[in-house]
């Protein structure tokens, strides 16, 4: 419900701009809103647009190819990618208009600060499709949710930069994009487009996927200083450093009438871009033992529940806590619970999955593979497995385990029961 509302206002404001840029207007004066009559016929000619109504129409319409089984949770993705853009953009385009005119380091912090704020409200959504293709190359997520997440950030650019201006006009700001100047070679901007991504993707890696990614407010801040960074060092061509923010700004400067023709405006924001996630995805394959160059297809996006599931038992055999982690999603819960209660200690029953699986790992030390004399998977659901296993000799009568996944097939719910003899 709250993401609903949340898209029902972000559609009816981002028309203002939209289809004001289309009529002659006498502009509001600052500090000023249009009425609610003139912002009512704002909406309803922007989104009548034939452009605005055939994209948007395209991108929405791969939610109609998804599995059946996976609509709803597909669903749930596509929106935090489309929100997720939305409030990137509005949180990450402001600090230019509104702050550039000081002297001093207020934008950048700004736009830090804007970068934080917009992972953190949209649960870390990736927001960029170079950085999807990344995710899909280092075999995180399928071929479908790469389409489906870059339909969604499609979508959510085409509306967010008319809901940024039509809030920004009051106040005679006017926000900017990334484009390409008229001296610059396509070379040089898929040069510069790759780097930067190139340098991104790099910064991602180290300080989302390591030991730092486990400290959001040190991993987010050092993860936008990256992206200032580069802006900083790359603004040949904005940077975009993504793909949907360089061509969807192209269809905004068009007065949303058009895509951008030009050959070169894909080689530099999308060929480029992509190329330099995907070479930056393989270096750090080919460091950490990851993705495509893995020890094992633990890092494969799997195709069904037992394969994960697999993965995962594995993992917890050899108790390495930092692998097993990774088939967790960000906010998943975890219950270990014995009974007889407090016949091993105390129950654990909060949400932290690491210390949770740091008892349960305690509790299986010294346990030997010959000791369980049965196992048995049983999938309850299309997104919920059952495992049961017994070890007489060390006293365990029966232990199960209920695990529930998401569409990723990353586990959400995960509660173990052990039952003494």
């Amino acid at each position: 419900m709250g993401q609903a509302r949340v898209l029902a206002a972000a559609l009816c404001l981002c028309a203002a701009e939209g289809a004001r840029r289309r009529r002659e207007e006498r502009e509001p004066e600052v500090g000023t809103w249009p009425g609610i009559d003139a912002q009512l016929q704002n909406v309803s000619d922007f989104f009548t647009a034939p452009a605005v109504v055939t994209s948007l129409v395209m991108c929405f319409s791969v939610l109609l190819i998804c599995p059946a089984q996976k609509r709803f949770g597909y669903l749930g993705e596509f929106l935090k990618e489309f929100l997720g853009m939305i409030v990137m953009i509005v949180c990450t385009f402001t600090p230019g208009p509104f702050l550039g005119s000081f002297k001093g380091y207020e934008e950048w912090l700004a736009h830090v600060a804007g970068v934080i704020v917009a992972d953190y409200l949209c649960g870390g959504p990736q927001v960029n499709p170079a950085v999807t293709i990344a995710m899909f190359v280092w075999r995180k997520i399928s071929g479908y949710q790469v389409l489906l997440y870059i339909a969604a950030q499609m979508a959510g650019g085409i509306v967010a930069f008319p809901l940024l201006q039509s809030i920004s006009t009051p106040y005679k700001a006017v926000i900017g994009g990334p484009e390409v100047g008229p001296e610059v070679t396509v070379a040089q901007g898929m040069f510069n487009e790759g780097v930067a991504m190139f340098l991104l993707m790099l910064g991602i890696y180290a300080f989302a996927t390591t030991a730092i990614g486990n400290v959001y407010p040190v991993k987010q801040p050092l993860i936008a200083a990256v992206i200032r960074a580069c802006i900083f060092y790359f603004g040949t061509t904005g940077p975009a450093m993504n793909p949907a923010l360089g061509t969807t700004w192209a269809f905004y400067k068009s007065q949303s009438t058009a895509f951008p023709t030009d050959a070169g405006h894909y080689a530099i924001y999308w060929g480029a871009a992509m190329a330099g996630a995907a070479v930056a995805t393989l270096l750090w394959s080919v460091v950490t033992s990851t993705g495509p160059f893995g020890e094992d297809t633990a890092d494969k996006a799997p195709d069904t529940l037992r394969d994960v599931w697999s993965h995962h038992v594995k993992r917890l055999t050899e108790r390495k806590t930092d692998e097993v982690l990774r088939d967790f999603a960000p906010n998943a819960k975890v219950t270990v619970q014995y009974l007889p209660e407090n016949s091993r200690g105390t129950d654990v029953r909060s949400t932290d999955a690491k210390k949770n699986l740091e008892v349960l790992f305690n509790f299986l030390k010294g346990l030997r593979e010959e000791d369980v004399i049965a196992t048995d998977v049983e999938e309850l659901s299309e997104t919920t497995i059952l495992y049961t296993w017994r070890a007489p000799s060390r006293k365990l009568a029966n232990a199960t385990t209920i695990a529930v996944f998401d569409s990723n097939l990353k586990i959400t719910r995960y509660n173990v029961t052990v039952l003494f003899q």
